[in-house]
């Protein structure tokens, strides 16, 4: 793919995850991430990346495109991570959990209700991840 192509499919996923959580701003509707967990969209996908790679990936993800959010990632186990993607005016936006699976990683994906179109969301997270 030419890196101009590159460059616009990149500012648009940007483009598109900002109005995502500018939606989940003006929601009014602050959730922690477990309530996230309890009662937002599930979305799960593979990956040939480390469980570590896959947390560092959507951190950057997240970071590059909405720099007022807080993306916190941390292990939970030997194999495994957790990311939670934060704002301090609207609460939990996402909650992933990246576990080894067989050569590379599995990834579940809470994406908060009030979220639009959680699958676009999801997919612009775990962009090239």
């Amino acid at each position: 793919m030419p890196y101009s192509e590159t460059l616009r499919i990149t500012y648009l996923a940007g483009r598109a995850l900002a109005l995502l959580v500018a939606a989940l701003a003006f929601s009014g509707c602050a959730l922690t991430p477990n309530e996230v967990m309890q009662t937002g969209i599930r979305q799960t996908a593979s990956s040939r990346l480390t469980p570590r790679e896959v947390a560092a990936c959507i951190g950057r993800n997240a970071d590059g495109v909405t720099r007022s959010g807080r993306t916190i990632g941390y292990p939970t186990g030997r194999s495994e991570f957790e990311v939670i993607l934060h704002y301090p005016d609207a609460g939990t936006a996402a909650v992933f959990s990246i576990k080894a699976s067989g050569t590379g990683s599995g990834i579940t994906a809470w994406i908060a209700p009030s979220i639009a179109s959680p699958e676009i969301a999801f997919g612009n997270l775990t962009w090239s991840c």
